[in-house]
This record gives C-alpha cells, sequence and structure tokens, in this order.
C-alpha cells in the first residue's frame, strides 16, 4: 500500500501537537516534583506523571493513519471503517475482540493497577 502524502502530513501534525501538548502537563509535574518537600509528595506527582503519560498516548483517531485516510475517503466513519485495510486485518476497531480494543482495555487496566498501587493514601516514607 503507498503512503498517501495528505494523511501522512495530517498524522505527523496530529502526533506533534499531541507531544506538545504531552509535554506541557508532563513539564508541570516535573516542576511541582522540584517542589516537593516530603518523599509522599513526590511519589504522588510520580504516579501521577505514570498516569498521564499512559493516559496520553497516542491511540484516538486523530493519531491512526487509516482513521485519517477514511475520514478523507466518507463523511461517515462508519463506512470508512467498513474499508478499513487495519480493520481488515486486526477487526475493526470499534468491534468487541478488536486487536484495537484489546489493546486499549490493557492500557486501562494498566492504568487502574497504576492508580491503585503505585501509592497509596496515607502512605508514609520513614
Amino acid at each position: 500500500m503507498e503512503i498517501d502524502e495528505e494523511v501522512r502530513q495530517e498524522l505527523i501534525e496530529n502526533l506533534c501537537e499531541h507531544l506538545n501538548a504531552f509535554k506541557d502537563v508532563v513539564n508541570k509535574i516535573i516542576n511541582r516534583m522540584r517542589k516537593a518537600k516530603t518523599v509522599e509528595e513526590l511519589m504522588r506527582l510520580k504516579k501521577r506523571l505514570l498516569l498521564v503519560w499512559l493516559d496520553s498516548m497516542p491511540l484516538s483517531s486523530a493519531e491512526c493513519y487509516f482513521c485519517l485516510l477514511g475520514k478523507k475517503v466518507s463523511v461517515v466513519m462508519i463506512n470508512a471503517c467498513k474499508i478499513c485495510n487495519y480493520g481488515k486485518l486486526h477487526k475493526i476497531c470499534l468491534y468487541e475482540g478488536s486487536d484495537y480494543a484489546k489493546i486499549t482495555e490493557a492500557l486501562r487496566r494498566a492504568i487502574k493497577k497504576i492508580d491503585k498501587l503505585y501509592v497509596k493514601r496515607g502512605e508514609r516514607y520513614d
């Protein structure tokens, strides 16, 4: 399959915007870490950083070559999904059991585990 240059450029622009927004949030958290007075505060901020990092993975349709290509050829996304080359190999993303659904579910579970386990309320480091 040959690359559609217009779609490639849109994808790269979207990824750059996503990265810049992510960097802004990460820098704010790191700056707060620099001012932390206790290990507990530092660890809570690190936990926040981990959650933001995972939640910021570029997995939306704005960062998907095939979604952007589909948007270019079809006004209605569900029609674009029906002809999606990624969907033909991995199942349409919105379908239960698709590879995309498995990836996003694994990510959701990782976020939930970090939120629950990384630093717990009331933890003290002596």
